[in-house]
């Protein structure tokens, strides 16, 4: 008799599990519509890379000339800017110099004479120099052109490292040893090969 009872509880608890999976299965309908979408969240860090080129011209009356440009993107801390010179062009390839640039022509006189640029830049500008220990003038039409008139230069602007910029970011140990870099490692490096080139010219 008591083993006939426990058989009816058991029986009783499993006929309860099963009417409830069917009573919760019944009290399930069809899927609502979508929600509205919630507000827009704080802008990422995120930010691509940039590029662009300039045209600078230096006085030529000095031995020593500087032009300061207005950055066009706005420029973070720990941001990185790079500047290549236009060295050449070889066979319809452009050849880019990481600056500072140390170039060699020969002037009027038949002599080889030394011009050198550098840049540096703040969080609102950058300033590429033309220095010699000859007036610049001198360079204005040289056996290899003019080293001081409508001189092209590629801007880049590399965000700092974030979560989300890895492969064309940049972490601070990493800035000082992209000075040195040719211009097709910088590319490689920080994979800007498919990004924009805006002309500011």
């Amino acid at each position: 008799m008591r083993q006939n009872i426990l058989i009816m509880k058991k029986l009783l608890a499993l006929f309860a599990i099963i009417i409830g999976g069917i009573v919760i299965a019944s009290c399930e309908g069809p899927q609502g519509p979508q929600g509205y979408p919630g507000p827009p969240g704080p802008p990422g860090n995120g930010q691509l890379p940039k590029v662009f080129e300039f045209k600078v011209t230096f006085k030529e009356n000095t031995n020593s000339d500087g032009v300061i440009i207005k950055h066009p993107v706005e420029v973070m801390k720990g941001d990185m800017v790079m500047i290549y010179f236009l060295e050449k062009v070889d066979n319809g390839f452009p050849i880019w110099s990481p600056l500072p640039y140390i170039a060699n022509p020969t002037i009027a006189t038949g002599k080889q004479e030394q011009i050198r640029y550098i840049f540096n830049y703040s969080p609102f500008d950058f300033e590429i120099g033309a220095i010699s220990n000859i007036a610049l003038g001198n360079f204005a039409n040289t056996k290899e052109g003019s080293f001081t008139r409508n001189l092209m230069y590629r801007v880049y602007y590399i965000p700092a490292a974030d979560p989300i910029m890895k492969s064309n970011s940049f972490s601070g140990e990493s800035k000082t040893s992209s000075i040195s870099m040719s211009h097709d490692e910088f590319v490689k490096k920080y994979n800007l090969k498919n990004i924009e080139v805006k002309k500011m010219y």
